[in-house]
């Protein structure tokens, strides 16, 4: 999944036991510090046999999971162990295909396709198999669906497109008032959860910023008595139990007609 991950967690399955799935489909989730990417498919075949379960964390080349052939059975269940475990013994039946590990793709027939790639060729309906990968050691990468898409779009052709008249503005219904909130009558449940590798990341970048940048801090006055009295004044007009304005309803306004400048 990249190339200083040490360790990635399953985050969850996208097929049950016994699914048919194809070169390339997403099977599941893998979570890294970064962020969480999909796990391909890297033959045809049955999804058998599911060897981590979702939510723990195995290092990189640890078996997950196992696709085999149409219509093979496993003789026993594989034990989740490096990739270095003895196979079975060879026998008429096709052999149990290799299973899936949570690191980068090699070149042994899995497809190399970056997150960002598989996403939109999937928006796209882009086959990734008749892809040529442009990125590192053969990677399909954004730009080679984007040329992909460019020439499906040049191929197909267009039909014109009628102008659609645009509809009729709506009137403008008043303001519905907002209604009191009702106070919570159960007390709130309080609880403890683990954080993901990815907000772990960004808790120690977001410490080590603090520790090793200097900081300074600005302060600033301004009179404020001309925008207290316009307040008053607006709060004055309002009717019934309507919300009253605050000083920071004022400084999002300034700002908001400040950027149309």
């Amino acid at each position: 999944m990249g190339f200083d991950m040490t360790e990635g967690k399953v985050a969850r399955w996208l097929k049950n036991i016994g699914d048919t799935v194809t070169r390339g489909e997403t099977i599941g989730e893998i979570e890294t510090e970064k962020a969480t990417v999909d796990l391909a498919a890297p033959v045809d075949g049955v999804f058998a046999q599911i060897l981590v379960e979702p939510g723990v964390t195995v290092p990189v080349n640890t078996p997950i999971a196992i696709v085999t052939a149409a219509g093979e059975t496993l003789s026993a269940p594989a034990p989740a162990a490096p990739a270095s475990a003895p196979t079975a013994p060879a026998q008429t039946a096709p052999q149990v295909a290799a299973p899936l590990a949570a690191a980068a793709p090699t070149s042994g027939g899995r497809l190399k396709v970056s997150p960002l790639a598989r996403n939109l060729a999937k928006a796209n309906a882009i086959d990734l198999a008749t892809l040529q990968g442009t990125g590192p050691g053969g990677r399909i990468i954004e730009r080679d669906v984007q040329k992909a898409i460019e020439a499906k779009t040049t191929t197909a052709p267009t039909a014109p497109v009628a102008p659609i008249a645009p509809p009729p503005a709506p009137a403008a219904a008043p303001a519905p008032k907002l209604a009191p909130v009702a106070a919570p009558t159960a007390p709130l449940q309080r609880g403890e959860q683990a954080l993901s590798k990815m907000r772990q990341t960004i808790a120690r970048r977001l410490q080590e910023s603090k520790a090793s940048i200097p900081h300074y801090y600005l302060t600033m006055e301004i009179v404020m008595d001309e925008a207290l009295k316009l307040r008053a004044q607006l709060n004055a007009l309002a009717e019934g139990d309507a919300e009253k304005l605050s000083v920071n309803d004022l400084i999002v306004a300034a700002a908001a007609r400040t950027l149309q400048k």
